[in-house]
């Protein structure tokens, strides 16, 4: 996917969970990188203000991810 806008880096070893959990946000891509996911989402402030809130519900997400990076 060369039309990305959003990357995403996970922590061992929960690369598929987190595909399957940021699928519902947008198109997720897994790249040549490890544990580097990249993805498109529409519109990035409203990504932003999603992920914050699934975040804010449930913190464990926090244990499964590096870095979100728009």
């Amino acid at each position: 996917m060369r039309d990305w806008n959003v990357v995403i880096t996970v922590q061992d070893p929960h690369f598929t969970r987190v595909r399957q959990l940021l699928q519902r946000y947008g198109r997720v891509k897994r790249t040549d990188f490890y544990n580097v996911l990249v993805m498109k989402v529409e519109n990035i402030e409203a990504f932003q203000e999603a992920f914050t809130d699934q975040v804010a519900r449930t913190p464990e997400i926090l244990q499964l991810i590096g870095r979100v990076m728009p």
